[in-house]
């Protein structure tokens, strides 16, 4: 049967949902630690991250289909003047049909004319020739893991609430010259936590995992993510993703707070001529 594409709707979502699942199955078989069952918060975060992304940006969410079936999907956004692909997979059973760059060319598309493009990924070889087959540059990340530290968070610290919305969009007008309060306040409708540097700058957290972190100045970042990796406010240490060699005041944060180190995914960019800095990204909403 011939492959169709056509726009995801909110009716799509949860086959969506188990596309998505098992396109990444393969990816983690490998991984030396098990992957662990999906809570069922996490599998209404994964679902509401779906419907919001096919609410604000409909022209940049696509499915495949082979009679009806759901086969392939992929969502992107646009935030001022910059593209994010977050998410594109495919059924591994329809794997090898060039569904996977039918559908990035139709979310590449939707970010036409956009100044920066960004693109997570695994270490998957495939996906990361087809990025770089359309002009993208690759950027190796590291992962870190926090471990508790007995030390205090700075003074200027403290744990903030979506009623710090507007001061965390100030920060990210300021310093990446985009808006994104529609995706800050799913974070916190879906219970997401908050650190407030009064100096300028925020880390938003789930649970163990950072979201995003976004400062003024490397010294108000540092701070952050060393609160963060330490464990202070009484939760656990952080785990980081999707950090680059240009946000090296993350490393050296790293090195200091004794947090494990590792290698793993990049981000791939088009038409970037530098990374933000400080920031480091969430790579469903950038």
């Amino acid at each position: 049967m011939p492959i169709s594409y056509r726009p995801m709707v909110h009716d799509d979502v949860n086959i969506v949902d188990e596309v998505w699942r098992a396109a990444l199955a393969p990816l983690m078989a490998d991984r030396t630690t098990p992957a662990k069952p999906r809570t069922e918060r996490e599998q209404r975060t994964d679902l509401a991250r779906f419907h919001h992304l096919v609410s604000t940006d409909p022209m940049g969410a696509f499915v495949a289909t082979e009679n009806e079936r759901i086969v392939g999907i992929c969502q992107s956004s646009r935030r001022g003047p910059a593209f994010l692909l977050s998410r594109l997979g495919v059924n591994p059973d329809y794997q090898d049909r060039r569904i996977g760059r039918e559908l990035l060319a139709r979310a590449l598309a939707y970010g036409d004319g956009c100044a920066e493009q960004y693109i997570f990924t695994s270490r998957d070889p495939r996906a990361i020739h087809t990025y770089l087959r359309e002009g993208f540059a690759l950027h190796p990340c590291i992962q870190l893991v926090g471990r508790p530290h007995s030390l205090d968070a700075a003074a200027s610290i403290r744990l903030g609430s979506s009623s710090d919305l507007e001061l965390i969009d100030s920060i990210d007008r300021s310093q990446r010259g985009v808006t994104r309060r529609a995706d800050l306040s799913l974070w916190f409708e879906l219970g997401a936590d908050v650190l407030i540097d009064e100096d300028g700058g925020y880390l938003i957290f789930d649970g163990t995992r950072l979201l995003s972190l976004c400062a003024r100045a490397e010294d108000v970042a540092t701070r952050l993510l060393t609160a963060a990796l330490g464990g202070a406010f009484g939760h656990p240490p952080l785990e980081a993703g999707w950090i680059v060699q240009e946000q090296r005041w993350a490393i050296d944060c790293a090195v200091e707070s004794r947090a494990s180190v590792a290698i793993r995914g990049a981000i791939l960019t088009r038409y970037l001529e530098r990374f933000a800095v400080p920031y480091l990204p969430n790579a469903s909403l950038g």
